[in-house]
């Protein structure tokens, strides 16, 4: 997640009554929901969220409060994974005496209904601490119009201090067919279990839903430009996950990229893929194809170059040593791994620093 705060430089708190809000967050993520309550909770600020309407799919007009790591991420695929992991227990099973009296069967679509259900809960209860805590939830899609000013479904807000909490989206290769396959968002909601399926990628989201998918009884392809999976890690983890994957009937493609997918008359994919020696192989009658091929900062379209906010070739916004991009002092924040934590300790520092204007409470 990727964000940025407005830095003002007066303690007049009367100029600061100018705005609507002293803070708003462009989005209403875990980074954005927590800045924003922190914001309102600890130091008595007006404080405001925009976000985009619920849905399980992120896209330009749907997402939802709690943002990837609650809908479409690290929960969902939670529930994915303890899921999966009834398989084996099944196996293991009658060796202490239980009798399962034949193989036991899953409904998928009923799982799927039922991780929908959780998954609104959670909406619902990211709107209500919002609430309890006195944030204003503006339901829309917010743009910048100047360092103090953003526009939502057509209105004008104007905010002291404004917080980019637009988290991140997969990124696909542009290979031909790539409109053919899946991102980490369609398939933690996929209507029907593939039998078969691709999985282009081998770092931690591509290995967890190989797994996840492997123990529901799909057959798995993985292929990765690496020699070995997981790149980044300890290597003797690596290899020994690549191998236990490999134990497990997980199909390994270690250097092979895809080069393009096509759609076969009967509805399945097929993969074409080559490695680093040039040799090509296909991979047929697969019924999805998911690129966990790593995600870029999701920085368009929300005013940030018009403002004269500098970004950098990922989409990320720049800035110096003291994290203030190049106009008025922005303060910016990386909030990707620990959204939570980050916003925490932005608005400390933020607020913290105009004391005068929020005195400080129990920070809870």
């Amino acid at each position: 997640m990727v964000g940025v705060v407005a830095n003002g430089t007066t303690s007049d708190k009367a100029k600061t009554e100018q705005y609507d809000y002293d803070f708003f967050s462009i989005g209403g993520g875990t980074g954005g929901v927590r800045a924003a309550r922190w914001s309102a909770m600890n130091f008595g600020a007006r404080t405001a969220v925009c976000e985009v309407p619920f849905d399980y799919i992120a896209s330009e007009t749907q997402g939802g409060l709690g943002g990837t790591c609650v809908l479409r991420g690290c929960v969902p695929k939670k529930l994915l994974s303890y899921g999966g992991e009834y398989s084996n227990e099944f196996k293991g099973a009658e060796g202490y005496g239980w009798s399962l009296n034949g193989t036991p069967t899953h409904d998928w679509a009923k799982f799927m209904g039922t991780k929908r259900k959780e998954l609104k809960r959670l909406n619902d209860i990211h709107s209500n601490m919002l609430d309890k805590a006195g944030v204003k939830m503006i339901e829309g899609r917010g743009k910048l119009v100047d360092a103090h000013t953003i526009c939502v479904n057509g209105k004008n807000y104007t905010s002291k201090y404004i917080l980019i909490a637009t988290g991140g989206t997969p990124s696909v290769p542009p290979i031909e067919g790539k409109e053919l396959c899946l991102i980490s968002d369609a398939v933690l909601d996929i209507k029907e279990r593939p039998q078969k399926m691709v999985i282009v990628g081998a770092g931690y989201i591509a290995c967890e839903q190989a797994c996840i998918f492997n123990n529901f009884g799909t057959e798995v392809h993985m292929l990765y430009m690496e020699e070995v999976a997981l790149g980044g890690f300890d290597m003797e983890c690596r290899k020994h996950t690549e191998a236990e994957y490999q134990r497990q009937g997980i199909h390994m493609y270690p250097t092979f990229c895809p080069q393009k997918v096509e759609k076969d008359p009967d509805g399945h994919l097929t993969v074409i893929a080559k490695n680093s020696e040039g040799k090509e192989m296909a991979l047929t009658g697969m019924d999805c194809v998911l690129m966990a091929t790593g995600r870029s900062p999701n920085s368009k379209h929300i005013g940030l170059e018009e403002v004269g906010v500098e970004l950098e070739k990922d989409g990320s916004i720049k800035a110096d040593s003291q994290n203030q991009t190049t106009i008025l002092k922005y303060l910016k924040t990386l909030l990707c791994q620990f959204p939570v934590q980050s916003a925490q300790a932005h608005i400390r520092r933020l607020f913290c620093i105009c004391s005068d204007l929020w005195p400080t409470r129990h920070l809870v």
